[in-house]
């Protein structure tokens, strides 16, 4: 659905994302790991069409991005940032409601506000849908924003370290909401730092250093002790899941 193809972003000398290839299918969820700074998040931004590459094409569905407007492309990709800025008093329920705007002519309607409450509902912000978004915790902030982002309808979802501010029930509800979406024959491709949670997740991870994709395959063929203690500079043990048939990794103090 989504594809990469020699692509490469530079500010000035500085090269944030180099020659990348990337294909992300339907079906699949793809976690995106690294080092900070490792260019994860400079990707997903090229392939969201936030950024314009230095080198190289992105297509979607056979399309070049850069060919789509935005609207088209609001209806075909939704993305999560790290952070937004809101400017207003805004309330959840708006937040939510925003995911609606590439799919609404006039006013919303019906099935527009009937599609906010649903996501509402699973991503468990319902109780907050009357609440200023500007009062609410990281972590609330996060799940509303997903909100916004499942209520876009797309099939193709881009997610910025979405789990980074939740604690540990809403990480898995989020990558399980995630999994889902892949399975129903979506797309996602999702920024971790949570390495468990992507081997759980994950059809695929990308491992990325310095600007480069360097190993993209399957949990167990990416994460080897080999891998991460290059990237990360750590010496880890590698166990299988007791539950679950991916790798388990568990850092060692030195």
């Amino acid at each position: 659905m989504l594809s990469a193809q020699n692509l490469s972003y530079r500010i000035g000398k500085s090269i944030l994302v180099d020659s990348v290839n990337l294909e992300l299918n339907k079906g699949e969820v793809v976690a995106l790991v690294g080092a900070n700074g490792a260019g994860k998040t400079t990707l997903l931004r090229l392939l969201s069409g936030e950024l314009e590459p230095t080198q190289g094409v992105i297509y979607l569905d056979g399309q070049p991005l850069y060919q789509l407007s935005p609207r088209q492309l609001a209806r075909k990709r939704a993305v999560m940032r790290q952070h937004i800025f809101l400017n207003f008093d805004f309330t959840a329920y708006d937040v939510v409601m925003m995911g609606r705007h590439p799919h609404i002519r006039t006013v919303a309607t019906h099935k527009d506000h009937q599609i906010a409450d649903a996501m509402l509902q699973r991503t468990e912000t319902d109780p907050l849908r009357d609440q200023l978004y500007a009062t609410l915790s990281g972590g609330e902030k996060s799940r509303v924003t997903l909100a916004r982002v499942l209520a876009q309808e797309t099939p193709i979802l881009l997610l910025d370290e979405p789990t980074s501010t939740m604690d540990l029930r809403h990480q898995q509800m989020t990558m399980r909401l995630a999994r889902n979406l892949a399975d129903q024959g979506g797309t996602v491709l999702a920024v971790l730092h949570d390495l468990n949670l992507a081997a759980m997740y994950a059809d695929r991870i990308g491992m990325m250093i310095k600007g480069q994709l360097v190993a993209i395959d399957t949990p167990q063929q990416v994460l080897t002790t080999q891998h991460i203690e290059a990237v990360f500079n750590l010496t880890v043990r590698i166990l299988e899941h007791p539950d679950h048939h991916c790798p388990l990794v568990v850092p060692i103090a030195t």
